[in-house]
Parts: structure tokens; C-alpha cells; sequence
């Protein structure tokens, strides 16, 4: 659920039932078939339907969102369907994943996503007030990744963590795998104004990408920081919540990680411990 600063609230999730409620400009006034993807958007007094539509083919959908300021609603998840409507792309029928986004009542864009295995998962999304979508997942070993990627291949055969940045029209603009040897969920992500992308998740592997260790064995929470903007660190890092920056330069992408406890960026970065 999100509520926007207007006071309209917005879910989205996955629909069973072949009767919810739709308004009469949904996108898809129909169940598509088996489990579909929905979004509703309520009144500020939660007694009328402002907006309601079906997302999804004859399959089954699942949907992760989140909205922006301009109220623009962005829908990742996997999709079994071969006739996802309005999706650019290949459906390969099994499990790809999609991008979909709402303005807020009509589809500006979707896309399918085609990955290598139905192992793969999509864990968080988000949208920037510009349109861009980041999404984090676990991703199956074998997806093509950008050029020029920082972990272009998981650190494990299977797969492991992942995070996408895909452009208004949702071209793929960057994707990475992210993490260790054991595997590692990055289920929780958010944008700063400035930029930067914040993760965070389940890390279990003693060599996380910042050259530091997690304090402890076994399963344990990290942070992550991707940047585009000056690498400033976070605040809370400490040497037991490693954290990295990814600083975008031109020409070319350089990446450093940074041990909060030991390094700073710069006087402004001061961690909080």
C-alpha cells in the first residue's frame, strides 16, 4: 500500500477473483486468467474506486510495486503468460519477469523481462520521480547483464542477488548480480533524491563485494549503496553493515567500496555509529 501526498491510496498486488471491482477507464476491465496482476487506487476517505484495473494474461502474474510523486505506479514481477498485454518483448510462457507502469490511470510502458531459469525471483521495487525503475532480485545464473557491469556473473552457479535499473520507457539502462559465494537477497530497496539506490537484504556469504567480511557466520543483514551522485557514505555503516558505492563517471563506471569504519569519503560523510 502506498499512500501518495495527496491522500489517494494506492495497492496492487495479485487478484484470484474474476469479479473485483474496476472503473470504467481500466486498462483491462477483464480477468486475464488463473492469477493476475491488479492496481487500485482508493479516494482519500477510502470510500470510492477512483482508479481499478486487471493487469495479466492467461497465466499467472505476480506484482510488486511502488508509486512516485507525479503518482506514477510501477509493477515488477514473474509472469507465466504468453499473451501479457501491451508487454514489448518476448514471453517465453514459463517464467519471465515484467515491468509495467501506470500514469497513473493508463499504461505508459511494459516489457518483459526473459530470465534464464523459474528460479528467479523479484524481491523489491521502486520508481523515481523521473520514471526510472530499480528492482532488486535473486536472478538464475545465465542472464545477459549490461556491458561494462560490475558483478556481470553470480559469485555461485545457481544465481544470486540482483538489481536492474530500467529507464522511463523501461529499456534495461543497468543490470547487475550483487553479492557472495552462499547467496544473497537483496529483498529491500529506495532511491535517494540524489540518486542513489539503497539496498538491502539477507547476506549469508563471508566475501559480500566490499572487501570486508560480515561480522558473523551464517545468515545476517547487509546494506548495500549504488551511486550515481558524489560517494558519500550512509549514515549507520559500521564494519558489521559494509557498505559499497558504485560512482558513475564519464567515460566509463568506477567502482570502490568503502568500510564506513575505516574510510571517508569526504567531512560531510561522516558515519553515525
Amino acid at each position: 500500500m502506498r499512500v501518495h501526498r495527496s491522500g489517494y491510496v494506492t495497492i496492487a498486488g495479485r487478484a484470484w477473483s474474476s469479479d473485483m471491482p474496476v472503473t470504467a477507464n481500466a486498462f483491462q476491465p477483464t480477468f486475464g486468467g488463473s492469477v493476475d496482476a491488479f492496481v487500485a487506487i482508493l479516494s482519500p476517505d477510502l470510500r470510492s474506486l477512483t482508479y481499478g484495473t486487471y493487469y495479466g494474461g492467461s497465466a499467472v502474474e505476480e506484482a510488486y510495486f511502488s508509486q512516485n510523486a507525479a503518482g506514477q505506479v510501477a509493477i515488477v514481477g514473474r509472469t507465466g503468460s504468453p499473451d501479457l498485454p501491451g508487454a514489448r518483448g518476448s514471453l517465453q510462457g514459463t517464467n519471465d519477469f515484467y515491468a509495467a507502469v501506470f500514469d497513473p490511470v493508463h499504461l505508459v510502458a511494459a516489457r518483459s523481462i526473459n530470465t534464464p531459469d523459474n528460479s528467479s525471483a523479484p524481491w523489491a521495487t521502486n520508481i523515481d520521480p523521473s520514471g526510472v525503475v530499480t528492482f532488486s532480485a535473486s536472478m538464475a545464473a545465465g542472464f545477459a547483464t549490461t556491458p561494462g557491469t560490475w558483478q556481470s556473473v553470480p559469485r555461485v552457479p545457481p544465481g544470486g542477488g540482483f538489481v536492474a535499473r530500467l529507464g522511463p520507457d523501461l529499456d534495461m539502462w543497468y543490470a547487475s548480480y550483487f553479492g557472495g559465494s552462499v547467496g544473497d537477497g537483496p529483498d529491500t530497496l529506495a532511491r535517494t533524491r540524489d540518486g542513489r539506490t539503497l539496498l538491502a537484504g539477507r547476506g549469508a556469504s563471508p566475501d559480500m563485494p566490499a572487501g570486508k567480511t560480515i561480522a558473523r557466520a551464517g545468515e545476517s543483514r547487509y546494506r548495500a549503496v549504488l551511486s550515481c551522485a558524489p560517494p558519500l557514505l550512509p549514515p549507520g555503516c559500521s564494519a558489521r553493515s559494509p557498505c559499497w558505492v558504485r560512482r558513475c563517471t564519464e567515460p566509463g563506471v568506477r567502482w570502490r567500496s568503502s568500510g564506513a569504519a575505516t574510510t571517508r569519503s569526504s567531512p560531510s560523510a561522516t558515519p553515525r555509529t
